[in-house]
């Protein structure tokens, strides 16, 4: 099981990477618009709260129909090519030949390559969805994990900048907006540092390049609530 969720997790990166970045950057954004607004910090929680609720529940919606879509896609295709082999054998190897002729094979070998790949429609699918259409399988169940995996990666991270002003608020250590930003800053270098760790050695770069656009939207948001308290209150 835990082997299953680390696959899931690792296939998934993308998508979960970006799910907590808008989570953090949707919580914090609310957060600076709600102070650059002037309103009540009471309404922090209030609308913040909400809207992150909301926007991962459409994220999740979003995501778990996409991933849908691709697999039905994916199946549709096979079953159209895995006809054109029952229907057609000679133009389905006449065709891969041609595709392993465009890679540098000699007519001999781009020959016994489609023999080979045309024996089983196993085979034969496997080659032409991915090398063909550029389609890759799905497991049916995958939508339920992916959506799992995007309401996870946007609640939890988009839940930090609310907690400084559910905890710090009360015990009026430090301005609990100071709290909300530090405590994002770190979460968008982590999740920026982790993505680019992934694929790259510099990893630093990626938690660089998340907290800078993470802040400058959310400055955006502060901005925008300045300008509508200033033109509608």
């Amino acid at each position: 099981m835990k082997r299953k969720i680390s696959r899931l997790f690792h296939e998934f990166l993308e998508d979960s990477v970006y799910a907590a970045f808008d989570g953090i950057v949707t919580s914090l954004g609310s957060i600076a618009a709600i102070i650059g607004a002037g309103l009540n910090p009471l309404m922090i929680l209030v609308i913040g709260g909400a809207k992150l609720v909301a926007d991962s529940l459409s994220m999740t919606g979003g995501d778990w129909n996409a991933t849908d879509a691709r697999h039905e896609r994916y199946e549709t295709v096979l079953e159209e090519e895995l006809a054109f082999l029952r229907e057609a054998p000679s133009d389905a190897r006449r065709i891969i030949r041609l595709i392993f002729i465009k890679q540098g094979c000699t007519p001999r070998e781009s020959r016994e390559l489609a023999e080979a790949l045309t024996k089983t429609e196993k085979l034969y699918g496997d080659f032409v969805m991915s090398h063909i259409h550029g389609l890759t399988k799905t497991d049916a169940k995958d939508k339920w994990w992916a959506a799992l995996v995007t309401f996870v990666s946007f609640i939890v991270p988009g839940a930090l900048p609310l907690i400084p002003f559910a905890v710090l608020n009360a015990l009026g250590i430090i301005d609990p907006l100071w709290g909300a930003v530090i405590l994002t800053s770190i979460a968008l270098f982590i999740v920026g540092s982790i993505h680019r760790a992934s694929y790259s050695k510099k990893w630093w770069r990626g938690g660089i390049n998340m907290l800078i656009s993470g802040l400058l939207a959310s400055t955006g948001g502060y901005l925008i609530g300045s300008l509508l308290e200033n033109v509608l209150l």
